[in-house]
C-alpha cells in the first residue's frame, strides 16, 4: 500500500523549477531596481507634506505651551511683587487711613489675581477640550 502511495505522490512531486523561471526572476529583479528608485522618489514627495505638517504642528504646540506657561506665571509674579511693596508701605506708614486703604487695595488685588487665575484656567481647559 505504501508503494502505491509513493507512486501517486511521485507524479505530483516537483522535480525542479521550470526552465524559464530563472530568466523571469532576473528580469523582474532588474525591473524592480528601476521602479524602486522611482518609488523612493515618489515616496519622498508623497510624505514630505505630511512630515512638514507634523513639524509645523509640533512647533506651534511648543510655542503655545511656552506662551501658556508665561501667561500663567507672569501675573502671579507681578502680583506677588506688588503685594510685597504694599505690605512694606503698610508696615512703614504711620497714618491709619493710609494703612486701611492699602489693606483694602491688597485684598482687592488678591481677589482680582485669584479670579484672573480661575479665568485663565477655564480658558486653558476650554482650549485643551477643543
Amino acid at each position: 500500500m505504501d508503494d502505491d502511495l509513493e507512486k501517486l505522490l511521485a507524479r505530483y512531486r516537483p522535480i525542479g523549477p521550470p526552465q524559464g523561471l530563472r530568466g523571469r526572476v532576473l528580469r523582474a529583479a532588474g525591473d524592480r531596481r528601476v521602479s524602486r528608485s522611482n518609488w523612493s522618489a515618489a515616496s519622498v514627495s508623497a510624505w514630505l507634506p505630511a512630515a512638514a505638517a507634523v513639524l509645523i504642528a509640533v512647533s506651534l504646540y511648543m510655542l503655545a505651551a511656552k506662551a501658556r506657561g508665561t501667561a500663567v506665571v507672569t501675573p502671579v509674579a507681578a502680583a506677588a511683587n506688588q503685594r510685597a511693596q504694599m505690605i512694606e508701605l503698610m508696615t512703614n506708614h504711620d497714618d491709619d487711613n493710609v494703612r486701611t486703604a492699602i489693606e483694602y487695595l491688597t485684598d482687592l488685588e488678591e481677589q482680582w489675581t485669584a479670579a484672573d487665575a480661575r479665568r485663565q484656567a477655564a480658558d486653558i481647559e476650554q482650549v485643551e477640550r477643543d
